[in-house]
């Protein structure tokens, strides 16, 4: 009979296919997986800032997870440095039996592992970094929380325009998210870009005019409220540095009917933000076209 060597070392990237890696389920690992099912993709850092665990104390509990196939780990295409956590087979009885959820995506997993293409990966990963970073800074908070976050493809937005010779066009656009903060009682509704240079400024402007133009069907789907007024919304835009948040600042002026911008587009850099000190996404450090003001989220 052939005998494994149980001190053999677990391959990173490889299921072990010759014994069965001891693991008993622990409250932090559902955690760890519904954390990675809501944010598609995510990293060590991410993850142990989320449970409250060392980076070391994460991985090993990421290598059982692996090794039982409720995660899935990769690599990018090129970026070999960082390595990206994502469901797996498994990963539907525990969303099911413990957080309640009836319906898990069954080609989830299927699909993410797919996925190699660094850019969308990073933009995936930056769109990650936003909601991480929010969840922690609302966390604890007893005047504000973050009451939803739907991510892109499940809220595609439907709009009609006048167009040339009269007629009304249909238009539709899906942002990479849609957020609702509550703060005491009144939520304040999001539209979530994240730019990482793959749009050219003309794409972007063009994305931009589309929110200009959503205006009026977002005020009759949501009406107003006790006192009358019309619920707006704001559309956050991070970007990877403060050059190319004034660059698009800029475009978003030609977005509009009066090319002088708009207060509802809020302006960032990835460089302001750090989910290991989540305050700082809330404090003065978003910008809109309209002046070099900055301003608190949630004000």
């Amino acid at each position: 009979m052939t005998q494994t060597n149980p001190k053999k070392r677990l391959k990173r990237f490889e299921v072990t296919k010759d014994r069965k890696v001891p693991f008993r389920m622990q409250d932090r690992d559902r955690e760890i997986i519904k954390h990675v099912h809501d944010n598609r993709f995510l990293t060590t850092k991410l993850i142990s800032l989320l449970v409250g665990s060392s980076e070391q104390v994460t991985r090993t509990r990421l290598m059982k997870l692996f090794q039982n196939k409720y995660i899935d780990r990769k690599k990018g295409e090129h970026n070999k440095s960082t390595v990206y956590y994502l469901v797996d087979k498994a990963y539907k009885e525990v969303l099911n039996l413990y957080w309640g959820i009836e319906k898990p995506s069954a080609r989830m997993a299927e699909k993410n592992r797919g996925v190699t293409y660094d850019p969308f990966l990073n933009h995936e990963l930056l769109i990650a970094k936003i909601r991480v970073t929010l969840t922690l800074a609302l966390r604890n908070r007893q005047d504000a929380s973050l009451a939803e976050w739907i991510p892109d493809k499940e809220k595609t937005n439907e709009y009609t325009v006048i167009g040339e010779g009269g007629r009304e066009q249909s238009r539709t656009f899906a942002p990479d998210s849609f957020i609702t903060i509550r703060v005491d009682d009144q939520d304040i509704f999001f539209f979530l870009e994240a730019d990482r240079h793959t749009k050219d400024n003309e794409r972007f402007r063009k994305q931009m005019r589309k929110y200009w133009e959503y205006r009026s069907a977002w005020r009759e789907e949501m009406g107003t409220d006790e006192d009358g007024h019309h619920f707006g919304f704001r559309v956050l835009v991070v970007a990877l540095s403060d050059a190319k948040v004034n660059n698009l600042r800029k475009v978003t002026k030609e977005a509009t009917d009066n090319k002088s911008g708009s207060p509802m587009y809020w302006f960032t850099s990835e460089t302001k933000f750090n989910p290991e000190d989540p305050e700082t996404i809330l404090k003065p450090i978003w910008q809109t076209p309209k002046d070099d003001t900055f301003h608190s989220l949630l004000e």
